[in-house]
């Protein structure tokens, strides 16, 4: 049996990543059995958080056809929402009753008017057409694309379309099969691939004229588990060298490279990344979406010249004056770096009521410890952490 390449459901390839058994369609939003997770993650409190859209909304309009793509919840008629809610409604009443044994009532009660919820509904949707570039991109469900990967790429690049730009210029230059098939190999990363490839270019012509002289040189480069895993995998001289050289020609480009450098990015993002925008119908989703959305970019982090860059922070307990998130987003937009747990290399915590282990561990370390309100003061004077 010979896994299938491609998504029965839409058509899309299906590949397996680096060190996992299974294949993954990358439909996305264009595939019918991923629109409504998609969906779902797309209107969630931390990407688009829009208010009132629950599944039975977000199942019963994709059912309906009125939602294929992120874009038409932006572009919904009132009237046809409520057709199809009222509709879904009236379904889920029967199907109760049913379950339940009843008699359908002789007088059939009005239920509570949808009206208000579904205008509710509009108002949050219109009042998300505006929404920062990290949450826009979040939004879109791209495997491998989490919070901290989304806010790095908006503070890289200077809008959506300058993103676009990159990725499709990095599919151009995505890694091939035999690249991931020797990073697939036990012990076997990209720092080490790169080292068996640039070997293998030194061989020439050795590699032709006496496999078994280049095999042995190749292994060589090799730690013992590494030559453990390749002698496995490939079990002649031969198989060796062409393992390898198969990779040499699947080698990263330097559009897939200037990607995968961006921080907190890395080949598996970048690779995600290429993927979904190389297929036209994520494209024009996603300028459909960016006709009905406009992202707001971030602001670039702070030169070395701030006080704080470089700096690692540590938020703990409640903060009164501002969310966690509100605090993070000042600390990166002063050039420090937010963690979620304190150890040496902590510079900083700021401590609300109810904090706990984090302040301990601080306390325990000796690193510095404020208060939400010092931390504030330090904003406001511009007050360097101190060693």
């Amino acid at each position: 049996y010979s896994f299938p390449t491609t998504c029965p459901a839409c058509g899309s390839p299906a590949i397996r990543e680096e060190g996992e058994a299974v294949r993954r369609c990358t439909g996305g939003f264009a595939c019918s059995a991923q629109l409504v997770e998609g969906l779902r993650h797309f209107v969630s409190r931390r990407a688009m958080n829009i208010e009132g859209f629950g599944d039975i909304y977000i199942e019963a309009l994709a059912e309906a056809g009125i939602l294929k793509e992120p874009a038409d919840i932006f572009g919904m008629k009132f009237e046809d929402v409520k057709r199809v809610i009222e509709q879904r409604r009236k379904e889920q009443a029967e199907a109760r009753r049913q379950a339940q044994g009843k008699k359908p009532p002789k007088i059939t009660k009005k239920s509570p008017p949808e009206d208000k919820l579904i205008h509710s509904l509009f108002a949050s949707i219109d009042s998300r057409r505006t929404v920062p570039l990290d949450r826009f991109l979040f939004a879109l469900g791209i495997r491998h694309i989490g919070e901290t990967t989304a806010k790095s790429l908006a503070r890289h690049f200077a809008g959506p379309m300058s993103l676009l730009d990159a990725c499709v210029a990095g599919a151009r230059d995505m890694p091939g099969d035999g690249w991931y098939a020797l990073l697939d190999l036990p012990q076997i990363g990209d720092v080490m691939a790169a080292r068996l490839t640039d070997k293998l270019s030194e061989l020439e012509p050795v590699r032709l004229l006496n496999p078994a002289e280049a095999s042995k040189a190749l292994l060589g480069v090799l730690n013992t588990a590494q030559r453990a895993a390749m002698r496995t995998a490939h079990t002649t001289p031969e198989s060796i060298v062409e393992a390898v050289a198969a990779a040499r020609n699947g080698l990263p480009g330097s559009n897939f490279k200037r990607l995968a450098a961006v921080p907190d990015v890395g080949e598996v993002a970048a690779r995600s990344l290429c993927l979904f925008f190389s297929d036209e119908r994520h494209r024009t989703a996603f300028i459909n979406l960016l006709s009905k959305v406009q992202p707001a970019p971030l602001p670039k982090a702070a030169a070395e010249g701030s006080p704080f860059a470089g700096r690692t922070i540590v938020f703990t307990g409640t903060l009164e004056r501002m969310t966690r998130d509100e605090a993070k987003e000042k600390a990166l937009a002063l050039g420090a770096k937010v963690s979620g747990s304190v150890s040496k290399k902590t510079d900083l915590v700021v401590a609300g009521p109810g904090a706990g282990s984090k302040l301990r561990d601080a306390e325990a370390l000796g690193v510095k410890v404020v208060s939400e309100a010092e931390w504030i003061g330090m904003l406001d004077a511009g007050i360097a952490i101190r060693d």
